[in-house]
C-alpha cells in the first residue's frame, strides 16, 4: 500500500501500469498493489501488440519508460515502448539484455520487449548507473534478479531517491550499499607516489571518475596531475576483493600482459575489440608482430588485476594462424 499518493496528480500513470497487467486499485488518496506472479500485457483484437509512449503533460511522463520496461520484462505477451521526447534514454537496456531479458533496441527511441510471464528470473550483473531514470529501472532489475548484483555509479540513483535503501525499507539482506573509507589516493609525480585527499567525485560514465582534491583550486594545479598513474590503497579485504574481480569492461584489459599456459608470453595487450559479441585483443609481441587473439570467459586460467597479467588457454594453431 502507498499511503498519501497523491493520486489527482499522477495523471496517466496507474493506466499506464494497468495496461501492463499490473492490478491497482484506488482508495482515497492510497494506492493497493497486490502481490502477483503472473500478469498479461493489454491485447487488440485485430492481433497488433501494446505500444507505450511518452507525452507532456498531462500524457505519460518520459521518466517512468524506463521502469515500466523493467515491469514488462517479467510479464507475459509483447510491448513496444517509445521515448519520444528524450534522446538516447534507452540504451540502458543493453544491461538489462545481459541479465537475461529479452528486449530488441530498434533504435534510440524504440525497444521491443517480450515478457518472460516470470517463467525465466533475470540474472544478478554488476553494472554501473548511467542516470537517475536508468538507475532505479536497473535497481528494481537487481532486486527481482536471481543471485546477487552491484550497481557502480549508485550517486546518480542518490540525486532523484536519496536513501532509497532506507525508503524501500528491506525485510532481508536483499540491499547494501558500499562505500570506500579510503579518504586518499596516490599519484605517481616524477617517480614519487604522493597521497593526495579527496573532497567530493562523481561518474562522467561508465569508465571515466571527475574527482576534487583537496589543495587542488587552479586550472594549474590540476594541470600538473594529468596522466599521472594512480594507486588505490589496499586493505586485506581488497586484496581478497581483486582476486575475486570481474570486469566490467575488457577495455580494462588494455596493458595487461597476455601468457599461454600460465608459462608462455604472447605479448601485450594493445587493443580490445568488443564491438560485437566475438571479443578480439590485438597483442604485440616481443618482436613486434601483431598478434589477433579471441577472448572467451571459457578460454580463461588465470586473471591478475595488479600484475596485470592474463593466462588463456589457446589452442596452439591458432597462435601458428597469426605467424
Amino acid at each position: 500500500t502507498i499511503k498519501g499518493a497523491g493520486v489527482k496528480h499522477l495523471g496517466l500513470i496507474p493506466e499506464a501500469f494497468r495496461r501492463l497487467g499490473i492490478q491497482i486499485y484506488i482508495k482515497d488518496d492510497d494506492i493497493l498493489i497486490p502481490r502477483q506472479e503472473h500478469y498479461c500485457f493489454e491485447s487488440f483484437i485485430d492481433g497488433s501488440f501494446l505500444n507505450i509512449a511518452d507525452a507532456p503533460w498531462p500524457g505519460l511522463t518520459p521518466d517512468l519508460i524506463s521502469i515500466l520496461l523493467v515491469v514488462a520484462t517479467q510479464g507475459k505477451g509483447a510491448v513496444l515502448f517509445h521515448q519520444k521526447m528524450f534522446e538516447s534514454r534507452l540504451f540502458f537496456v543493453d544491461k538489462l539484455i545481459d541479465m537475461g531479458a529479452q528486449i530488441i533496441l530498434c533504435d534510440p527511441h524504440r525497444a521491443v520487449v517480450v515478457g518472460h510471464d516470470n517463467a525465466t528470473k533475470l540474472r544478478g550483473r554488476r553494472m554501473s548507473s548511467p542516470d537517475i531514470r536508468a538507475g532505479i529501472a536497473l535497481l528494481i532489475a537487481a532486486l527481482g534478479a536471481e543471485g546477487t548484483s552491484r550497481i557502480d555509479n549508485v550517486e546518480q540513483i542518490d540525486r532523484g531517491y536519496e536513501h532509497i535503501e532506507v525508503e524501500i525499507d528491506f525485510t532481508n539482506d536483499y540491499f547494501e550499499r558500499e562505500g570506500t573509507d579510503k579518504e586518499f589516493f596516490f599519484l605517481e609525480l616524477d617517480g614519487i607516489y604522493v597521497p593526495f585527499f579527496w573532497e567530493e567525485y562523481r561518474y562522467k560514465n561508465d569508465h571515466t571518475l571527475l574527482m576534487k582534491f583537496s589543495d587542488v583550486d587552479s586550472p594549474q594545479d590540476a594541470e600538473r596531475l594529468v596522466g599521472a598513474r594512480v594507486a588505490y590503497p589496499l586493505d586485506e579485504e581488497d586484496e581478497t576483493w581483486l582476486e575475486e574481480a570481474e570486469l566490467s569492461s575488457y577495455r580494462a584489459l588494455t596493458g595487461f600482459q597476455l601468457f599461454q599456459h600460465e608459462t608462455k608470453l604472447i605479448g601485450t595487450v594493445e587493443q580490445v575489440d568488443e564491438s560485437s559479441s566475438n571479443i578480439l585483443l590485438y597483442v604485440r609481441n616481443e618482436k613486434g608482430e601483431e598478434i589477433i587473439v579471441p577472448y572467451h570467459d571459457d578460454l580463461l586460467e588465470s586473471f591478475d588485476l595488479r600484475k596485470q597479467r592474463l593466462s588463456l588457454n589457446l589452442p596452439e594453431e591458432l597462435l601458428t594462424l597469426n605467424a
